[in-house]
């Protein structure tokens, strides 16, 4: 059937049509439709069922669904495209979702534009080209919540582990527009002048690892704080590390520690190797100069071997001049010439020789083991002279080349007979004192009191003037000589001003103490004999004396007095032995006499106290009145100590007082004669002072010859004459008329 046009709201058959034109609002139901390659089919809605259509063009501002398209689809498409697979020559518009269900393959010269973003859910995106973000603050993310990339200011990259898109937290890595690159660190700041940074922050101990795993090895450097650590370990990458060890620490004061955390020092080298602790300095070259350089302001030294000779030296960079050189067979140069400041190295003997341009040398020498005649000593020599020699032994001797009597022998240089062989200075304030310590006993490390003595000076105030010193005891004086000679000695040391007393200009005190801290804490000067038991022996003298001009005629003729201690006889018991004191003075032109004795009893023995004992040379009555002067020391018991009784010259019959004092006399001058009266008088210089016996005769009431004494006691001032006056005419008796008299003090 065939129709040249249907209008209908609906048209249901079964056969077959051919239609021209066919216009319809309602459905058309067809098993097949057939359309010409000229004719257009204009409709709501085509439904075939399981029907093909074939046309040479469809356009249609509805849907068509299909099971399947077969040939091209041209034109553009406006609505919505279901297909299992589509070919497009032109723009391809989504505005819904472009699903994996939809789509497995985009193949795309031009730009795709995803209004919304590109969800990849499964499989793999593959880029063969460029990819840009273009948000303003872009975010590469990977898994939802996961690590990402982030633009967060223009040409800044940064790599965050979390947080998901937008996040500003869990930031590791940091690429600034700068160049700078930060780890752990939002903001890594440039220094200096570098234009580039890596900057890794942490608040304990941020650290950069190298690891070879092939040689299992590690290396770190390691921030800590006061300085950065260079480290190694065995691991290389295992997770699992062990030996480590600090290589090298660079300090935050810029010293440079290797084997060391502390370096105190700009470079300094550690190791506990006891034969390995080595800085090597080499140089390949052949004739090169590998050296250390040392340099200040003003000058520069080179420490290196010399490449002509391969010798050791120290050069002089600034001058230009080697200053010292050490040759390969243990010769040293000092100076830069071969001809002097030498050490040589013989066999068995090493010598340093200094000397200059000018003359004079000198040298030390170390003699070996081996050496034939001095094994293991030191020598000093200036001139070609030993001035000092240790021995093996350790003793020392200065100017004695064999220290074998002492630890140091110190000999003067010189003949002369003043000379000072050693010298000690210690400080210079007011009273310091300078000393030198010798200990017995006791270790001289563990303080300086216990098993010490010390012999030191003094100083004397601010003056130029110093004591000499002796301190035992915790370092506490026992001795001191002054500067003028005095000396001062005891438990505890005084001196004048402690006693309130100026002793004379020339006179000088040398004074005794005991020790402060009771009583009786008095200085005690003891003379006694080291023999047991001396039976009547001195055993203690002091002396007294002088300097003299001359000993001619007399012993001894300084020594002016002395008293002198003695044993008696020894008992049975000999340590039961008593003992006396004896008191020696030297007289005018003579010697040394025993003045006075004081017995084991107490006794006092006066034996040159001044003194005399004279008889009248003329016998007979009538001996006449006046000044007695014939008078002489003759018969038993008569005796003139110290020859002050004058028998002779104007002083005849005269006692001359050689001291002031008190002095004793007696005399009987004569007898009263008959029918005389009788009385005598004593006289000091010519003057009576005494009338001791006075009788007036009364008829021979008295017998002729009777003989009268009289005494007395009086005071004399040295130089005073003392003598006897009879007033009448008298008898006299040459044994029994005497004078005497005697010092009493």
């Amino acid at each position: 059937m065939a129709f040249t046009k249907i209008v209908s709201p609906g048209i249901d058959t079964t056969g077959s049509y051919t239609v021209q034109e066919l216009n319809t609002v309602g459905v058309v139901t067809a098993g097949t439709v057939q359309v010409g390659s000229a004719t257009t089919i204009h409709t709501t809605g085509i439904d075939l069922g399981s029907g093909n259509i074939t046309s040479h063009n469809i356009n249609s501002t509805g849907i068509i669904t299909a099971t399947s398209f077969v040939g091209p689809v041209t034109g553009n498409i406006t609505g919505d495209v279901t297909a299992t697979s589509g070919t497009f020559s032109g723009n391809v518009s989504i505005g819904g979702t472009l699903t994996y269900e939809d789509v497995t393959n985009i193949d795309s010269v031009g730009v795709i534009t995803a209004r919304s973003g590109i969800n990849v859910t499964g499989g793999q995106l593959n880029v063969a080209g460029n990819m840009q973000f273009t948000a303003a603050d872009p975010e590469l993310e990977f898994n939802n919540g996961g690590p990402r990339f982030r633009v967060p200011a223009a040409n800044t990259l940064t790599v965050h582990t979390g947080g998901g898109l937008g996040a500003i937290t869990n930031e590791r890595l940091r690429i600034t527009s700068d160049g700078n690159i930060g780890i752990n660190t939002t903001n890594p700041t440039s220094y200096a002048n570098s234009q580039a940074t890596l900057v890794i922050e942490d608040d304990t101990n941020p650290a950069i690892c190298i690891s070879d795993t092939g040689q299992a090895r590690d290396w770190w450097l390691v921030g800590q704080g006061d300085g950065l650590s260079l480290k190694y370990a065995d691991g290389g990458g295992s997770g699992s590390v062990s030996n480590v060890t600090s290589a090298a620490f660079f300090k935050n004061n810029g010293n440079f520690g290797i084997g060391t955390n502390d370096p105190d020092s700009i470079l300094h080298a550690q190791n506990n190797s006891v034969s390995n602790t080595k800085i090597t300095v080499e140089s390949t070259g052949t004739n090169s100069y590998p050296a250390f350089r040392v340099k200040n302001d003003a000058r520069s030294y080179d420490l290196g071997i010399d490449g002509a000779t391969d010798a050791f030296r120290i050069y002089d960079a600034t001058a230009t001049a080697e200053r010292l050189r050490i040759l390969s067979t243990g010769e040293i140069f000092v100076g830069g010439s071969s001809t002097y400041n030498v050490i040589a190295n013989y066999v068995n003997t090493a010598k340093l020789h200094l000397s200059g341009a000018g003359g004079g040398s000198a040298n030390i020498e170390l003699y070996g083991s081996g050496h034939a005649t001095d094994p293991k000593i030191m020598t000093v020599n200036t001139n070609n002279i030993e001035r000092l020699r240790i021995t093996s032994g350790g003793s020392v001797g200065i100017g004695q080349s064999n220290p074998n009597k002492a630890k140091l022998h110190v000999v003067g240089p010189g003949t002369g007979s003043d000379e000072i062989i050693a010298k000690f200075k210690g400080g210079s304030g007011a009273d310091c004192t300078s000393k030198i310590g010798i200990v017995a006993g006791y270790s001289d490390t563990a303080n300086d009191t216990e098993g010490h003595v010390y012999i030191g000076a003094l100083r004397q105030g601010n003056g130029n003037q110093s004591s000499m010193i002796f301190q035992t005891d915790g370092q506490n004086t026992r001795m001191r000589i002054s500067a003028d000679g005095s000396t001062y000695r005891g438990g505890t040391v005084i001196t004048e001003s402690d006693m309130y007393w100026g002793h004379d200009t020339y006179q000088r005190p040398h004074i005794f103490s005991g020790r402060s801290g009771g009583n009786p804490s008095d200085g005690a000067i003891v003379l006694a004999s080291p023999e047991t038991d001396p039976s009547a022996t001195r055993i203690g003298s002091i002396v007294y004396g002088c300097k003299t001009s001359s000993g001619s005629g007399v012993a001894n003729s300084g020594l002016k007095a002395a008293i002198e201690g003695f044993t008696n006889t020894n008992l049975s018991d000999a340590w039961k032995t008593g003992g006396s004191l004896r008191f020696l003075i030297r007289p005018d032109n003579g010697n040394l006499t025993v003045a006075q004795n004081i017995d084991s009893n107490g006794t006092i023995t006066k034996t040159l106290q001044p003194g005399f004992y004279a008889r009248r040379t003329t016998a007979g009555d009538g001996r006449a009145a006046g000044t007695i002067t014939e008078w002489h020391i003759s018969g038993t018991g008569s005796y003139n100590a110290g020859n002050h009784f004058k028998t002779s010259g104007a002083d005849a019959g005269k006692f001359v007082a050689p001291v002031s004092g008190k002095y004793y006399f007696a005399a009987q001058p004569g007898y009263k004669q008959t029918s005389n009266n009788f009385q005598f008088y004593f006289r000091i210089n010519g003057s009576a002072v005494s009338e001791p016996v006075r009788v007036i005769d009364g008829g021979d009431d008295l017998t002729s010859h009777c003989s009268f004494t009289g005494t007395c006691i009086i005071y004399m001032t040295a130089g005073q004459k003392f003598d006897v006056y009879v007033g009448n005419t008298h008898h006299v008796n040459t044994t029994y008329c005497f004078f005497c008299g005697y010092l009493v003090g």
